[in-house]
């Protein structure tokens, strides 16, 4: 009679396993199937084997979960619909958490279509830090937002270091604004636009800058009240522009040479005519440069 008990106690969880699994001898089959069936709280713990991809998976009372028997076989690819966070790892270490490379291509991407594609958080030193020996460190690109977001409390929302003769920062738009500074910039040598050219402030928020020119003029025994005219061509303003005459420099000029008044005339966003008027009490002879300086919209 005691020997019937025992063997009873042995064969019950065999019934109760034998409903989803067949137990072999060296091994324990689990249900095939070719389309993954309904997974809830009922079904949790389940486990099947998928005959479309050969992978098993286990329910976890919501959705399936793919099953890698102690690492991942490459290429490696997978699909969760879920809102929970589908990889996550830590080191409290000082070594890294993830480092990707590669010998051709982007080594490490993110995408997504309505958030962040790529999110780097750090309490101290970088959230994001990216190297290329020959291309591009991090590169970032949106359809319809930011391409590349940074923030910090204490440091820098963004840090760029380059050791070569290229830009430590390439900011391109093929329309738009290319950059939105929101706050001072400061800058710690020249600020250079338009291929080696300066810039200038502006009251409005028209764009500004300025040219600078030289005139030469001469005459000979300009009478009192007489006066000579010459066109003067520069490169071309977004609208009329300022022009201003400076210092004079002499090259051969006798009499009061310097009671010559320069007076710019139908200015235009490319050119202005400059009439040299005698003011003086007596005739002069003249042979000299003007500096003036051209401010105006871009």
């Amino acid at each position: 009679m005691k020997k019937l008990i025992l063997l009873l106690c042995f064969t019950a969880p065999l019934w109760s396993i034998a409903q989803s699994a067949t137990i072999l001898p060296n091994s324990l089959s689990v249900p095939k199937v070719s389309s993954m069936p309904t997974c809830n709280t009922t079904e949790k713990g389940t486990q099947v084997l998928n005959t479309t991809d050969n992978k098993m998976y286990y329910c976890n009372g919501t959705n399936w979960q793919e099953m890698t028997g102690g690492g991942f076989t490459l290429p490696y690819s997978g699909t969760v619909n879920g809102n929970s966070t589908l990889l996550y790892l830590e080191n409290t270490g000082i070594g890294r958490v993830i480092h990707a490379k590669s010998t051709d291509f982007g080594a490490l991407r993110g995408e997504s279509e309505t958030n962040i594609g790529v999110h780097g958080s750090s309490t101290s030193y970088y959230g994001v830090n990216g190297t290329s020996i020959s291309s591009v460190g991090v590169r970032g690109s949106s359809a319809s937002g930011t391409g590349v977001y940074g923030i910090s409390t204490t440091g820098y929302g963004g840090y760029f270091s380059a050791s070569g003769n290229q830009p430590t920062l390439y900011v391109y738009t093929s329309q738009g604004e290319a950059a939105d500074f929101r706050g001072n910039v400061k800058i710690r040598d020249e600020l250079i636009v338009d291929d080696n050219k300066g810039i200038v402030r502006s009251s409005n928020s028209e764009q500004q800058k300025i040219v600078k020119g030289t005139i030469h003029f001469l005459a000979s025994n300009l009478a009192v009240g007489a006066y000579v005219e010459g066109t003067y061509n520069y490169e071309n303003f977004g609208d009329t522009p300022i022009v201003t005459v400076g210092q004079i420099q002499n090259v051969n000029s006798t009499g009061e040479w310097y009671k010559v008044m320069v007076i710019p005339m139908n200015v235009t966003s490319a050119l202005c005519t400059f009439r040299l008027v005698n003011v003086g009490n007596n005739a002069i002879t003249f042979n000299a440069y003007w500096s003036i300086l051209i401010v105006g919209p871009e």
